[in-house]
């Protein structure tokens, strides 16, 4: 799922986690690509907060998303 975005920029590094969106197609897991005209790139929906007329998505870099889990099974191996 595409979504426009102006400000990608402030998502990709991590400033901003949070979408507005007026439908609630989405849920947890799901990967949604951001986009304007020069970029875009793929996010995970980390959680879903409800409102009555909208529904705000926590957004995590999918790339970062996927260090961090082979950095946490990692680390469980590693344990003793």
């Amino acid at each position: 799922m595409k979504l426009p975005c102006d400000n990608i920029d402030d998502f990709i590094r991590g400033i901003k986690h949070y979408y507005s969106v007026t439908t609630d197609k989405y849920t947890i897991g799901d990967i949604v690509t951001l986009y304007n005209d020069h970029k875009e790139c793929k996010f995970r929906v980390m959680y879903i907060l409800n409102f009555k007329e909208h529904n705000v998505l926590h957004l995590l870099e999918e790339s970062k998303y996927s260090r961090e889990a082979i950095s946490n099974f990692y680390n469980g191996l590693n344990r003793r």
